[in-house]
Order: C-alpha cells, then sequence, then structure tokens
C-alpha cells in the first residue's frame, strides 16, 4: 500500500514511517494539511494517518476538505495525535469523516492491527461515504473544539507557571540555605545575585559588589596575589563551557572585617550564558589537615622512639647486668667498686630515660605508684632553670608531706606543659615571673562541688602562676580544646592543655584556672591524698638476700653477650642452665626431652620466631611449663596469649637488674601450676 504521513514532529514522522516501510508499505511524509491535499491531485493514497495538531492546516480542517472532495473522499483516513486525546475530541473527528480516532503512543501490533482493519472496511464499502456535515455545524463543532482546547490549554500553561514558580521558590530556598557561597554572574561579569552564605563567607552584599571584579579587588588586598587571581579567572572564563566547570582553586582571601580565610572557588557555565561561582569555606578543613600531618608525623617519630629505645634497652641490660656482677666481685668501698657504682648508676638513669622515650612512645604501660609530688616539681625546677631565660624569675615554695597516686612521668608532662605555656605567655615582656606551688588542703563539701570530679578530703594542690598576657573570657572558654592555640603558627599544636586536662581527669583530680587580661595566669591542679607510703628505693642487698634455687631452666636470647649475663646471672643465684641464641633449637632440645626443665627464660623479639610464638608451640609439647619473656616494650598480647592459650607466661622488662631476674625466677617457679590434662 501506498501510505499517507501527516505530522509536524520529525520524530513522529521517523519513527511511524520506519513501522510501515517495515511492513513493506510504500510511504510518503508531509508536515501539515495543505500540503498533504496538493499532494493528492497527483498521487493516489491508499491510507492516510493524520496527525490533528499542525501549522498552516490542522488534521480536523485537512479531514473536512477530503471528505468534501469526490475524487479523494474514500480515502480512508485515521487520526493519530498525542494533542486531542478526549472523547469530544473523537466524536467530533469521527462525525466530520475519520475512520478511526488512536492516541499516542501506541503499541506498534495494535497500530498495525487497526490498519489492517480500517482499509478492509473501506475495500469492502459498497455504498459512498456519507455527505459531509454542513459547514455550519463543522465550523460550530470546530469552534467549540478550538475553544475548550484553548481552555486546556491556558489551565496547562497556568499550572505549568505555578509549578515553575514552586519550582523557583524551592530552588532559591535550597541556595539560600546551603553552606557554599554563590554568585550569579551575566556575561559581562556583573553579579546578579548572591546567597546568604556568601555574605557570611565575605561580608559583601549584593549592593557592595557590582562586579566579579569589585571582588577581587577587595578581597585580594595584596597587589601580586589579586593579580594572580584575576589571571585565573581570565583563564577560567575562556575554558569555561556551556553547563560546565572547571576545577576548584584554593585561595587564601581577606573579608570585610580583615579576616584571612581560605577559600576554595570552583566556577560554572550555565546554558543561559551566565556563570556561577561557588564559594567553599575551607579555612577549619586545611588546618584540621594541617594537624592531621603533624599527629602522623609525630606518631612516625613515636614509633621511631619507640624501636630506638627497645635496642636501648637490650644495651643497657648487658651494661647493668655485668657491672652488677663485677660490682659483686671485688671488694665493696674499692676505687674500681665506686667507679662500677657510678657506672651503675648512670646505667640507672638512661633506663629511666628509655621509660620516657617508650611513654611517649606509647609502647609501655603507664603504671601508677605512691608519689611524693615535691620530688617531680624539684626534677622540673632544674629542667627550667637551665631552658628559660634569665629575664625570668622562678619562685617555688613546696610543701613535702603529702603522697598521691600518680603516673611520675605524666606528672613530669603536666608540670612542664603549664610552665612552658606560661613562659610563651610572658615572652615579649621585659622581664616576668614564674611561681610553682605546692600545699595541702582538706576540701570541705562546699568546696569539691565547686571543682568537678573532686571528693571532700586532703588534696594536693599542684599551682603554677605567671606575670603574662592573661587570657579573656572568650579563650578562657575553649584553652582545653584539643588543637585550639593562640601562639603563632610553629609554636606549638595546641594539644598541650587538652593533654593536662586529660592526664588529671584520669588521676580523679581537677584543674581550675584563673586569669586576667594584662596580669597574669594561675593553674590550679587538685590531686586527691592516699594514706599509703611512699615505696622505699632499697639499698643494694648481698647475694645471700637475693631468692636463689637449684632448678633447671632453659635461657634463650637472640645477642650472645644477653645470653652469657643470664646465664652468668642465673648461674650466681644457684641455677643450672642450658643457653641457647636461636629458638628453633631450642625448642627441639625441649621437644626431645619435655621434663628437662623448670623454667624457660626466652627474649620476645627474635628471627624467624618470637618469643610468644615460641611460647605457644611450647604449650603444645608441655602446657605447665612456665615461661619468662623478656622485652623492652610491654605488650598487651602476653595477657591475651596466656589467657587464651592457657599458658604460664610471665613479663619481665628489660633492662633487668640481678635482683629483678631473681625475683622474677623464683616466684614464677613457686607459682608452677600442675599440669593440665
Amino acid at each position: 500500500m501506498h501510505i499517507l504521513i501527516l505530522d509536524d514532529r520529525e520524530d513522529g514522522r521517523y519513527l511511524l514511517e520506519a513501522l510501515l516501510r517495515g511492513h513493506g508499505h510504500q510511504v510518503t511524509c508531509l508536515n501539515h494539511g495543505a500540503a498533504a491535499l496538493e499532494a493528492l491531485r497527483t498521487t493516489r493514497f491508499d491510507l492516510i494517518i493524520s496527525d490533528i495538531l499542525m501549522p498552516v492546516m490542522d488534521g480536523f480542517q485537512f479531514c473536512q476538505k477530503l471528505r468534501a472532495d469526490p475524487n479523494c473522499q474514500a480515502i480512508p483516513l485515521i487520526f493519530y495525535t498525542a494533542t486531542y486525546t478526549g472523547p469530544q475530541d473523537e466524536e467530533f473527528a469521527l462525525r466530520i469523516g475519520a475512520d478511526r480516532f488512536l492516541r499516542k503512543p501506541c503499541e506498534p501490533d495494535e497500530l498495525m492491527a487497526v490498519i489492517g482493519e480500517v482499509v478492509a472496511a473501506a475495500r469492502q464499502r459498497t455504498t459512498p461515504p456519507a455527505p459531509p456535515l454542513p459547514e455550519e455545524e463543522v465550523l460550530r463543532l470546530y469552534s467549540e473544539r478550538l475553544v475548550r482546547k484553548l481552555e486546556q490549554k491556558m489551565l496547562e500553561a497556568e499550572r505549568d507557571a505555578r509549578a515553575l514558580q514552586e519550582e523557583k521558590l524551592k530552588f532559591q530556598g535550597l541556595i539560600e540555605e546551603l553552606p557554599l557561597g554563590i554568585a550569579l554572574l551575566d556575561a559581562q561579569d556583573g553579579i546578579r545575585y548572591l546567597n546568604p552564605r556568601f555574605t557570611d563567607l565575605f561580608g559583601y552584599t549584593l549592593a557592595d559588589l557590582p562586579s566579579f571584579d569589585t571582588l577581587l579587588h577587595r578581597s585580594f588586598p595584596d597587589l601580586r596575589a589579586r593579580e594572580d587571581a584575576r589571571a585565573w579567572w581570565a583563564t577560567a572564563r575562556r575554558d569555561l563551557a556551556p553547563s560546565q566547570g572547571i576545577g576548584t582553586t584554593t585561595f587564601e582571601i581577606v573579608d570585610r572585617s580583615g579576616h584571612t580565610k581560605q577559600v576554595r572557588i570552583k566556577p560554572a557555565r550555565l546554558g543561559t550564558g551566565e556563570r556561577m561561582v561557588i564559594f567553599e569555606d575551607v579555612t577549619e578543613q586545611l588546618r584540621l589537615e594541617t594537624k592531621l600531618r603533624q599527629a602522623q608525623k609525630m606518631e612516625a617519630i613515636a614509633t621511631l622512639a619507640g624501636g630506638i629505645a627497645h635496642d636501648f634497652n637490650n644495651i643497657l641490660t648487658g651494661i647493668l647486668g655485668f657491672a652488677e656482677l663485677a660490682a659483686r666481685e671485688i671488694p665493696a668501698g674499692s676505687s674500681p667498686a665506686q667507679r662500677l657504682e657510678a657506672v651503675l648508676q648512670a646505667a640507672h638513669r638512661a633506663k629511666e630515660l628509655v621509660g620516657h622515650i617508650l611513654a611517649f612512645s606509647r609502647q609501655s604501660e603507664q603504671k601508677r605508684i605512691p608519689l611524693n609530688l615535691h620530688l617531680v616539681v624539684q626534677e622540673v625546677l632544674a629542667l627550667l632553670r637551665s631552658a628559660l631565660p634569665a629575664t625570668i624569675e622562678i619562685r617555688h615554695s613546696l610543701e613535702r608531706e603529702g603522697t598521691v597516686l600518680a603516673d611520675p612521668t605524666q606528672m613530669h608532662q603536666v608540670l612542664m606543659n603549664l610552665c612552658m605555656n606560661a613562659f610563651h605567655a610572658m615572652q615579649g615582656k621585659p622581664s616576668g615571673l614564674l611561681e610553682i606551688g605546692l600545699r595541702r588542703v582538706d576540701l570541705s563539701p562546699e568546696q569539691a562541688r565547686l571543682l568537678p570530679g573532686l571528693r571532700e578530703g586532703p588534696h594536693m594542690v599542684l599551682s603554677v602562676s605567671d606575670t603574662g598576657c592573661g587570657m579573656t573570657p572568650e579563650i578562657l572558654a575553649r584553652i582545653y580544646d584539643p588543637y585550639f592555640t593562640t601562639k603563632q603558627e610553629g609554636e606549638g599544636t595546641g594539644l598541650g592543655l587538652s593533654v593536662t586536662h586529660g592526664i588529671v581527669q584520669s588521676h580523679h583530680g581537677a584543674i581550675d584556672v584563673t586569669s586576667t587580661p594584662g596580669v597574669g595566669t594561675t593553674f590550679r591542679i587538685y590531686l586527691p591524698i592516699i594514706t599509703e607510703a611512699s615505696p622505699v628505693v632499697e639499698a643494694q642487698t648481698p647475694i645471700g638476700d637475693l631468692p636463689a634455687g637449684q632448678e633447671r631452666i632453659l635461657f634463650l636470647d637472640d645477642e650472645p653477650p644477653l645470653v652469657t649475663l643470664g646465664e652468668s646471672m642465673l648461674r650466681t643465684l644457684g641455677y643450672q642452665v642450658e643457653k641457647f641464641t636461636e629458638p628453633l633449637p631450642a625448642l627441639d632440645r625441649i621437644r626431645q626431652d619435655p621434663a628437662a626443665f623448670d623454667l624457660v627464660v626466652t627474649d620476645f623479639y627474635m628471627p624467624r620466631l618470637n618469643g610468644l610464638d615460641l611460647a605457644r608451640q611450647i604449650g603444645q609439647i608441655r602446657r605447665d611449663l612456665p615461661i619468662i619473656i623478656c622485652s623492652g616494650t610491654a605488650s598487651p598480647e602476653f595477657d591475651k596469649a596466656a589467657a587464651e592459650d592457657q599458658l604460664s607466661l610471665v613479663f619481665l622488662a628489660k633492662p633487668y637488674a640481678l635482683r629483678d631476674l631473681a625475683e622474677a625466677v623464683r616466684r614464677t617457679l613457686d607459682l608452677r601450676q600442675v599440669p593440665l590434662s
């Protein structure tokens, strides 16, 4: 068949033509009724499929003229429309002569079936088509259809306008609530709109900024920075594609009040040719990123320090052990003995220093002991006198009575933090006074309630006062916030007081501060007093006073000098010793004779097999064999392994003296458990 398609939409014509040609039909496509009437003068068509809403001559007009032409009135006509879809539209179409009325879209199979029905009915028609309606009737019905359609379109336009206004209000609300600054520019860079966040960020309103260049001029007071910003904007304007943006750029700007901020800027070009520029305040984000990098550096330093401290502990174990053994072999009071005593004192000081390093790297447990705080204060005073300039006078008033349960290293850290903060507060003044006080107070219930976390009773009060710049109430409210600092860049991390606050609270204490701008600041730390006496450092005792024994001990360390030392110490105490420098031969020896030893003393860090894995394998051979693991760093793995694997594990910290080893060995042997069944 030769089929004529009338549709002013190219996509509609194309789809329908493709379908019909696919079924073997010849197709002609035109875009309005007038063109179709012209074509009908010279060409015979078997079927016409027509849209209704078209320019020049619509479908209704075309149908009326088609049925009025004797030469064409028998050609079947199908209306296929997406605009006139109501039942009254269908009734009018059929009354003026259409054979069928279809609504778009229609399934291909359904459409082809209707075409077949209409063509078959036309071929079987034996009577001429009904005469067309009187022109007056057609005009009346047609006018009604147009008026109704116009009313419908007006209603749709109003509905669309309301929807558009609602969307506009939603979009405007969204833009105004965004946490990002938004500036809308015309093609000549004039600023047409600024959202509230932009005003919060820069301090300017739309009336203040006639153009984007004005914004650049005011936000970059430095000439070089301003020229860099203008060069960037010129490149951005040139490279912006419609509905696309370019990469973000971060600038340091100065807002209307003079504050410096880091702002991330991203421009985009809209389809209308206008430009939108997005501004994000990233000052805090960049500051936190800097602090994070600093924290990562500190973590790396702490890891390195922990590794160095571990190696130092191994060295100190040899120094302490061999010096102590040598001191016991020469007459007491002799010149060599005095020199060895000096070596031992230096080694013990080095041991304490390594303990501080391990505490810094968090590789040692923080142990709280009964502590006389005046000893810590005296240590800090000795450091301060050599660290602070002579322009700062240091005074102290210390009461010696009163013991607290505290970690000496952390108390040292707390006092140093407060004193260094006092020093920084007095910098820039010709002179200053730093006062450190320590006294005992008995807090009443009323006084304790004023200091959150404290209870009534006796407390030690550690105070640090300075004659520095003092602090305003606004600064006082934030001094314990992590990373908050009033120091210049590079002079501090902002963690000192937050760490100090955390340490004091963990000791069940409280910290109080008073400050007057221009006068100075006083910090007071309250720590509860305990009744237990402070531990007394024991004097060196002769071998006869050391716990000893005759049991059989396997001693293992991958460093030969420490193996020699351990063997010598244990033999001095009366034990039978078999020594090894590698874990696998030691494990084979236990497999050969599980009952050959009463105790195993092993290092933790060794090649091929560490002390904990060795203990687990020994436990599979003989569960009740006690094991002492020696290490320069404490590890929570020991207690966990002892509980989960049911092993008899004891931890001995390096460096250890003869007494440390003697007591650990004797205590472990005396607590041996019955073998597990």
